[in-house]
């Protein structure tokens, strides 16, 4: 019969092992080379479709807003996975920049002419921005 502290560990074991299940895969490691969208070469079009705004917000365009993401493009051109690193403090603009980058191609980025893993900066300014009624 298994002594109380085998059982004690085996039940510590266990539960470190299924919390490690539930939490899903691990986040890819971003690539050290980090880019300008500037030195992207898209082949889809990157225009980001303006929501409109929430029902008790109106918009001002005294000011912009602008959303900053961090976007890791694989060796292939694909967006792997995009993050916004500055917020516009809207977050449907946010999600409307991050939904639009997701989405995007590009052209492999190459140095020396193999085609590497990049983060991409990139920056987003809509023209307005919501404001309180």
């Amino acid at each position: 019969m298994p002594s109380t502290t085998f059982r004690v560990l085996a039940s510590l074991l266990l539960a470190a092992a299924l919390q490690g299940c539930a939490s899903g895969p691990p986040e890819p490691v971003w690539p050290d080379t980090i880019v300008s969208i500037d030195d992207m070469r898209p082949t889809t079009p990157w225009q980001v479709p303006v929501p409109p705004p929430e029902k008790d917000k109106v918009r001002d365009r005294s000011r912009n807003s602008v959303v900053v993401l961090q976007v890791f493009v694989g060796t292939d051109g694909a967006v792997v996975q995009a993050r916004v690193t500055e917020s516009s403090n809207n977050p449907v603009l946010d999600a409307a920049a991050l939904h639009t980058m997701r989405a995007l191609r590009f052209a492999p980025y190459r140095i020396a002419g193999v085609a590497q893993a990049v983060t991409v900066l990139a920056t987003t300014r809509f023209p307005f921005y919501d404001r309180d009624r």
